[in-house]
């Protein structure tokens, strides 16, 4: 068992545990021995974990920005056929989730107010 205050194994962050004030951590099953204090192992820690944490924000897509087909046409105020020759025509882009279409809605506001 760690230190009071130390983070635990088990869960999928990056694990550390310092020993007995040793200098001594453990990551990814490598030990390391270092002289840097505990400040700044917190420091780096938290740098990775802001690291990995924007690599993951920046790969979603935010979820209320995209809406089914039925939202779609209320939001643009045009039927589905309409949608859907727009969608052919390339003035819009629909994406496929399986058999499902979605449209982004930043996507239909840029697709309004883009002149050809």
């Amino acid at each position: 068992m760690g230190p009071p205050g130390a983070p635990d194994p088990s869960e999928n962050f990056i694990a550390v545990l310092l020993h007995n004030n040793s200098n001594l951590f453990t990551m990814d099953n490598k030990q390391f021995f270092t002289s840097i204090s505990s400040d700044e192992l917190k420091e780096l820690i938290q740098d990775c974990i802001n690291l990995e944490f924007g690599k993951i924000s920046n790969q979603t897509t935010e979820p209320s920005d995209l809406i089914k087909a039925k939202e779609a046409c209320a939001f643009l105020q045009v039927s589905k056929v309409t949608l859907y020759n727009w969608m052919n025509d390339g003035i819009i882009t629909g994406y496929y989730l399986g058999s499902r279409l979605y449209f982004k809605k930043s996507e239909l506001v840029e697709s309004l107010t883009r002149k050809k």
